[in-house]
């Protein structure tokens, strides 16, 4: 499953990192997925489309991190330190 076009116009990069197994592969062998934390599309390698329990976990591992990234920087914001066992109690 190609990707033939980028929203707004970017240009279009030769490689993408896969968010399952972190290899950079071409945009012909991409599958586009979620977006990240900043609203940007993330792609991960076609052939985990084909193991469906690794493209299930593997996208669901992504939003999980995303999801912790996201919180930690909201804390950081807020209360102006990291958030870290110390600070949970």
């Amino acid at each position: 499953m190609a990707i033939v076009q980028l929203s707004e116009n970017k240009v279009f990069p030769d490689y993408f990192t896969c968010v399952i197994c972190n290899k950079q592969i071409i945009p012909d062998d991409a599958i586009a997925g979620l977006l990240d934390r900043n609203n940007r599309q993330q792609f991960a390698c076609s052939g985990h489309f084909w193991n469906s329990h690794q493209f299930i976990t593997g996208w669901a591992d992504f939003m999980a991190a995303e999801r912790i990234k996201r919180s930690r920087s909201q804390f950081a914001l807020e209360y102006d330190e990291d958030m870290d066992a110390r600070t949970l109690h």
